[in-house]
């Protein structure tokens, strides 16, 4: 009231008071920098592969991965730690570090060693699986077979492994007094310790036969293919009608 008497007096008006507008933010001002969510990576699949006890929900991804991925990296962090606590003022944030780089640097060791042990656990394992005595196959010779066949190629009428390692092609015939199916995972079990492969067929004449060292008759007629040229070709350098070929050594065996 007092204001506006004088200014009835003086004969002044007060100035309208000029509106100060606010500036609107930027555009840039409003955008917030995003943070790169962590995602897995073929480790962290493997990991969980091997621990089920890994998961998602006790083990966030930003919870993991923070330590660097390479030990030699977490050795060199561990050995600058040091040499700043020698140069400067003890430090409590630089005291901490050091030691839990340390646990997690023993962590580490604990991890390998227990890798290694049970690598060496299963090499041993599959040492002694190996040494175990190998499956033979009772061999009952028919009077025929006696007559017919060498049979001391077999040892006591026992056919072993180390028998079949001088074999290409081997048939079966009711003469070897087994059944087919036991000779059959006879050759199986040999073919699955000497990790050869091969397959069954059966010949012109009916025979059930196996032929290793190929998997197909795609392959075994191949195979028949290269055995008939080198015969022919010894045959026409037996009778002088080729000359020889010496091998070239230059290059290695």
């Amino acid at each position: 009231k007092i204001l506006t008497i004088l200014q009835q007096n003086t004969g002044t008006e007060t100035m309208p008071r000029k509106k100060i507008q606010k500036k609107s933010p930027s555009k840039k001002a409003e955008t917030k920098t995003k943070k790169t969510k962590p995602t897995k990576t073929s480790r962290d699949k493997k990991i969980e592969e091997y621990c089920d006890w890994v998961t998602d929900k006790e083990f966030p991804m930003q919870f993991r991965n923070q330590f660097p991925t390479w030990i030699d990296d977490v050795d060199k962090y561990i050995e600058a730690l040091k040499a700043s606590s020698e140069q400067y003022q003890p430090s409590f944030e630089l005291e901490e570090d050091t030691k839990l780089f340390q646990a997690y640097r023993y962590g580490y060791a604990v991890g390998f060693y227990e890798g290694v042990t049970q690598v060496l656990e299963r090499i041993k394992e599959v040492k002694q699986e190996s040494t175990e005595q190998e499956p033979e196959i009772d061999l009952k010779f028919n009077q025929w077979w006696e007559e017919q066949h060498d049979q001391n190629k077999f040892s006591d009428g026992k056919m072993t492994f180390d028998t079949l390692d001088k074999y290409s092609v081997i048939s079966y015939g009711t003469d070897l007094g087994v059944k087919f199916e036991k000779f059959s995972e006879f050759i199986k079990e040999y073919c699955w310790s000497r990790k050869r492969v091969g397959f069954w067929r059966t010949d012109e004449y009916g025979n059930h036969t196996f032929h290793f060292d190929v998997k197909n008759q795609e392959e075994l007629d191949e195979r028949n293919k290269e055995f008939r040229i080198k015969k022919a070709k010894e045959l026409l350098e037996t009778e002088g009608i080729i000359e020889p070929i010496e091998p070239d050594y230059s290059k290695g065996i």
